[in-house]
């Protein structure tokens, strides 16, 4: 008997499994094998208007490779628009998932004000996210993402830097609540005391 175990990361994988097993990384599909994807899907799922080659294109390329993204992506702009109607032919117009949408929010929060009270907010909101079943690790590169583009230039290597270190601590841990929070705590303590030093200055 042989088993194929499919994973994105052999972080969590325990040694003496990892050691009985043959490794293969397999690269990501392209933006052109993934649209021919959802053709043969739209094609299988006998869709009620045929799936224009554009619109596939286009979720294609804002998918950034993730097939299981691209596919619940082409779910959403089916459920919203069945004929196919909308010109969508590029990765703009494409509805981002609900998540990712929250997530920007989330940033936008702690750039907002940075305060314990906003703190345990951020806190309620990090744990809707893990309740849904968002992984840890995209949700805090998602959060540093959004707030990449709402910070000045000079944070964005701290931000990136403690980003990093804190996804590296959260597939050590096990409680990915206390990571998620210990990251947006420096963030806040980041911000506010560059702030307060750029008020200083001015």
């Amino acid at each position: 008997m042989r088993l194929i175990l499919c994973a994105t990361s052999t972080a969590k994988i325990i040694g003496p499994i990892r050691s009985r097993c043959l490794l293969l990384r397999v690269g990501a599909p392209n933006p052109e094998q993934i649209a021919q994807v959802l053709n043969n899907v739209s094609n299988k799922a006998s869709f009620s208007t045929s799936l224009p080659d554009e619109t596939a294109m286009a979720i294609a390329l804002s998918s950034n490779g993730n097939l299981r993204r691209a596919l619940l992506t082409l779910d959403a702009v089916r459920a919203q628009d069945e004929t196919f109607s909308k010109s969508r032919t590029s990765p703009d117009s494409i509805p981002r998932p609900d998540w990712e949408v929250y997530i920007d929010k989330l940033a936008g929060v702690i750039a907002k004000e940075q305060s314990p009270d906003k703190l345990l907010e951020v806190r309620a909101m990090l744990y809707e996210l893990l309740v849904h079943l968002i992984p840890p690790s995209v949700v805090i590169v998602q959060l540093a993402k959004g707030l990449l583009t709402r910070v000045d230039d000079a944070l964005r290597p701290e931000i990136i830097h403690w980003a990093a270190w804190y996804e590296h601590r959260l597939r050590l841990g096990n409680k990915p609540i206390f990571h998620l929070e210990a990251f947006v705590a420096k963030v806040m303590s980041l911000y506010k005391n560059y702030s307060i030093g750029l008020h200083d200055f001015i």
